[in-house]
């Protein structure tokens, strides 16, 4: 019998070693069930004996969220309220029930876990600016830590505050890893972390979390989404993400096909023409070189990267090897056709309809005329849906051509440079950008988009001036938080914290052949995975991290090349005023449900330094106090 005890996460105490968070779960349906009827009695006077008192007693599959079903465990979960005092009681009755189910010749794994974890979601929570202590004590720790882990098959580090309430959280460092199950590995990994973090006066837990990868924040035809349902009887529990939609958001869907006049809107659909995948439209450039000013888009290049054959990196564009770019991708605008012909058949039926029960009522009937009216605005409707149908078949998607891309590349960011602990923090922050030149007409919007923009938390950008223009972008404190909007082209409208240390990201290990292995609901969702090995140089990379105010993700696949806008009033040394790009998302940690971001400073000085030209608009506007 297997009698190793697992005690690595707060709440949770299991033996033999169980599956590392976040969780997948499944009803277990065969016969077993009447074993688990049986020992019911004799487990619940155990645990009542070391005084723990049990909510629920459960037979459950149980495995790592995206592992393979070979390494789903056969679980007998209980589940119960846990305080720190009481961890050994929880570990002896563990062993005593493992011990119940080996005489009783039942070979199920035991867990031990808290009520609020099994039926809940582990939250994150941002660091505040006010967590000085910790920013400067893992300032000194970093370097010491990730030397410890550079073996390991480690995607992410996250610093954060983690737990299940807000008022109820507990900093700490989380890494994201494909070979989190390797308990044998990973033990005295985590030991020595927690000595290199006592030992820099870091006051944080370390938590592993398994992933097979970062979600490049595009989206692909055919993605499966994942669904919670919470409870006893849940199919998937604990840390499982909401649903991932494939398709674009409504608010940004109904603005495809708008007045170009008006310009294409910042944050729609945007794609290689040809491509599969879809990605989100950021903003607008205006590059002057020379007395030469371009109007150009801009997303990330991976967005783009199906368009372009061979990166050219000196010179400007206009080579035959830069593709078309489109809007919406050509998946969405199938998505949207589809949706609007639809619409306009439904409208056809209720028209038929309300014409023949008008054929059956009397003029005299006092039902007439409001039958009347309602098929006159039927009729209304019907003629708004067949426009917008004719605009969708009619408008030209093809919105310019490639112009230049950073590749996957670092860059230093100078504003790290005076942080407390290692130099090497301003080192290998993430590049990722394509420009696209316009084709006039269409330009793009100065202006937001409003649709589907509500009041709640979006307070200060709701009360600027719908008119006002996005037309500047500012540098922010290394070591402060921010609140935060997006408009994506999948979540649509989404606001967030800009947490106060940024995290590190690092690209999988996993070699075509292994990837290829993987069934295919089972791959992470961006057609990126393979094309992201070894990008950046094969080295961890720096990049700030979000955290969604709400229970949804800030930026979902399908987001990708989305600006993220200051939702505060500025609090600012040089006076700025109105609405301000920070930074342009890129990617996010399915493990976590964390999103990333590029600082927008820092993506204007590559892209000058690439260009050998000047952006005048938007323009710089200071540094946020």
């Amino acid at each position: 019998m297997n009698t190793t005890i697992d005690q690595r996460l707060p709440g949770r105490v299991g033996c033999p070693i169980l599956p590392v968070l976040p969780l997948s779960t499944t009803e277990y349906e065969g016969t077993e069930r009447q074993n688990l009827e049986q020992v019911t009695p004799e487990v619940e006077a155990i645990l009542e004996k070391h005084s723990v008192v049990l909510h629920w007693v459960l037979l459950k599959w149980r495995k790592s969220r995206g592992a393979a079903d070979a390494e789903r465990q056969l679980t007998l979960v209980l589940t119960s309220e846990y305080t720190p005092t009481q961890q050994q009681q929880w570990v002896d009755a563990v062993m005593e029930v493992r011990s119940l189910l080996h005489a009783s010749k039942l070979d199920w794994s035991v867990e031990l876990t808290d009520i609020h974890m099994y039926i809940g979601q582990r939250k994150s929570f941002p660091i505040l600016s006010t967590d000085n202590n910790l920013i400067d004590s893992w300032g000194n720790a970093r370097s010491d830590f990730f030397n410890k882990i550079q073996n390991h098959d480690w995607v992410a580090v996250d610093v954060l505050h983690r737990g299940y309430l807000k008022d109820e959280t507990y900093p700490t460092i989380i890494i994201s890893t494909r070979d989190a199950n390797n308990s044998a590995l990973w033990d005295t990994t985590l030991q020595t972390l927690r000595q290199v973090l006592q030992h820099h006066g870091v006051n944080a837990q370390v938590e592993l979390l398994f992933t097979k990868g970062l979600d490049f924040a595009t989206t692909e035809e055919g993605l499966n989404p994942t669904t919670t349902e919470e409870g006893p009887n849940s199919t998937t529990t604990e840390d499982s993400p909401k649903e991932v939609p494939s398709e674009p958001h409504t608010t940004v869907r109904e603005t495809f096909y708008q007045n170009m006049s008006m310009g294409i809107s910042m944050g729609t659909s945007c794609a290689a023409s040809g491509s599969n995948h879809s990605g989100t439209l950021g903003g607008w450039i205006r590059l002057k070189k020379g007395l030469t000013v371009l109007e150009l888009g801009l997303t990330n290049y991976h967005v783009l990267k199906e368009g372009i054959q061979d990166i050219v990196k000196a010179g400007f564009g206009g080579d035959s090897r830069y593709g078309t770019v489109v809007s919406p991708s050509d998946n969405d605008h199938q998505i949207a056709r589809a949706f609007l012909e639809k619409n306009v058949r439904d409208m056809k039926n209720d028209l038929d309809d309300c014409e023949m029960r008008l054929e059956c009522v009397s003029r005299d009937d006092p039902s007439y005329t409001s039958s009347f009216n309602g098929m006159d605005m039927l009729r209304m409707n019907l003629s708004s849906a067949l426009t917008k149908l004719r605009a969708a078949i009619s408008t030209s998607r093809k919105i310019g051509k490639i112009y230049l891309a950073s590749e996957f590349k670092t860059r230093d960011n100078w504003r790290y440079s005076n942080q407390p602990g290692k130099p090497d923090q301003n080192e290998d922050w993430a590049i990722d950008w394509c420009l696209f030149r316009m084709e006039w007409p269409p330009s793009i919007s100065r202006t937001l988009e409003r649709h589907g923009l509500t009041s709640t938390n979006f307070d200060y950008i709701n009360g600027q001036d719908r008119r006002q223009a996005v037309t500047q972008y500012c540098s922010f404190s290394a070591r402060k938080n921010y609140k935060v909007a997006k408009r994506g082209r999948t979540s649509g409208w989404t606001n967030g914290t800009l947490s106060a240390i940024p995290s590190t990201m690092r690209y999988s290990k996993l070699t075509p052949e292994e990837y290829e292995a993987i069934s295919n609901h089972e791959r992470i969702p961006t057609n990126q995975y393979i094309d992201f090995q070894d990008k950046f140089g094969g080295k961890p990379v720096s990049v700030h991290t979000i955290i969604s105010t709400t229970e949804e993700r800030f930026i979902s696949p399908g987001d990708s090349g989305a600006f993220v806008l200051l939702n505060e009033t500025p609090n600012v040394v040089s006076g700025i005023n109105g609405l301000v790009i920070l930074g342009m998302g890129f990617a996010a940690n399915d493990a976590n449900l964390t999103s990333y971001m590029m600082p927008f400073d820092l993506l204007v000085e590559d892209i000058e330094e690439a260009t050998h030209g000047k952006i005048i608009e938007p323009h710089f506007a200071g540094t946020l106090d």
